[in-house]
């Protein structure tokens, strides 16, 4: 972060090399896919469960 007041800090870039998309939460609840799907060269979007590859 850019500022040490979180409401006001901005992150700084970021990249992951590839993630296993494992699956989509809400507040009520977590959907987990039969088997991971691998993603590479994408950010993971807001509410998706995810494994890093490799890990």
């Amino acid at each position: 972060m850019d500022n040490t007041n979180p409401a006001l800090a901005e992150s700084v870039p970021f990249e992951f090399d590839a993630v296993d998309l494992a699956g989509h939460a809400t507040l009520e609840d977590v959907t987990y896919l039969p088997t991971p799907e691998p993603r590479t060269d994408e950010m993971p979007l807001s509410q998706t469960v995810v494994d890093f590859a490799g890990e």
